[in-house]
């Protein structure tokens, strides 16, 4: 399944977060521009890149890392996929327990 976020500049001094999941776009969030967060992540990156270590060391965009996480759990939650590693795993071990 291919799953990449991505920003756009959507107004003055705003971007806005997406993901996309095989073709469906779901909205994250909106937060204020910054010139680095808008160079990592306008080309768009695979949720798997999320957790590598590697990248920036900027605060603005580990910050943003962060934020795009947590918004990645809840679209999870919320729309009922399974986007991540770590939500593949704790739903192969509750099968496995029940």
């Amino acid at each position: 399944m291919k799953v990449k976020v991505f920003c756009k500049t959507t107004e003055k001094g705003k971007q806005t977060f997406y993901l996309t999941v095989e073709g469906s776009i779901y909205y994250l969030f909106t937060q204020d521009y910054r010139v680095s967060v808008k160079e990592y992540f306008s080309r768009g990156l695979s949720v798997n890149e999320l957790f590598n270590g590697t990248g920036r060391r900027n605060l603005a965009v580990c910050k943003t890392k962060e934020k795009i996480i947590n918004y990645v759990k809840y679209i999870e939650k919320e729309f009922n996929l399974c986007l991540l590693k770590s939500t593949e795993k704790r739903l192969s071990k509750n099968k496995y327990a029940a």
